[in-house]
């Protein structure tokens, strides 16, 4: 089904750097991750029943790049740079444009995504989050007391949230609970919806629910 005849215009903002896929995969390790890496909350279960706790766990992302404190935790830099340099000189360059801004994230994308929505909650009224690494570091943004901002804030904010049924237990458990937080909080200014897809994983979710997901943010 062609969107065109179904949803608002939409303008897509990409935002890339000089550099070898490589590249890519160590900035963006850098800049989506709320904190210096600890672990991923995937096998701490194995290291801690080794009782001489000598398995050593070395973690590598899909571009072959390893996890480490010196690795990750730029993501409040990057929310400066988004603020005060890209939407900067998108609504300059562009002064027609409305300020109803979204952001869509995927993996450590949709953990980015979370992390603006609890620490910076007027930048961004429409979310499409999907398949977030939320187990990070012990699934830390998954805390009922993250979202303390977003309860306190007057901006209206629609989030779409989704990952994929076959995906691994770190992502569907950390999605799940963070779903749970935000339907208890019962807040005013979200309009949610969670809805994770059937028969998909890790990436052949992304089609169904950017599709799904533009459709509830943008529908005419």
């Amino acid at each position: 089904m062609d969107l065109c005849n179904y949803v608002e215009d939409v303008v897509f903002v990409g935002i890339s750097l000089n550099g070898s896929e490589k590249d890519w995969h160590i900035q963006r390790d850098m800049d989506f991750t709320p904190s210096q890496f600890k672990n991923l909350g995937l096998l701490e279960g194995l290291k801690n029943s080794n009782p001489d706790n000598n398995i050593k766990i070395k973690v590598k992302t899909g571009g072959g790049n390893q996890l480490n404190k010196e690795s990750t935790g730029g993501a409040n830099l990057f929310l400066d740079f988004l603020e005060n340099e890209v939407i900067e000189f998108v609504e300059k360059e562009y002064p027609n444009l409305n300020k109803r801004r979204g952001l869509l994230g995927h993996s450590f994308g949709g953990l980015f995504g979370f992390y603006t929505l609890q620490n910076r909650p007027e930048l961004f009224k429409d979310l499409l989050l999907i398949s977030a690494s939320l187990s990070w570091n012990s699934s830390e943004l998954v805390d009922k007391e993250n979202f303390s901002k977003l309860k306190g804030s007057n901006s209206e904010i629609k989030l779409y949230h989704s990952y994929g049924e076959k995906e691994i237990k770190g992502i569907r458990t950390s999605n799940n609970d963070v779903s749970k937080i935000i339907i208890e909080l019962k807040l005013e200014n979200l309009n949610y919806k969670f809805n994770p897809v059937k028969n998909t994983n890790h990436h052949s979710v992304l089609s169904r629910a950017i599709y799904d997901g533009l459709l509830y943010l943008y529908k005419k």
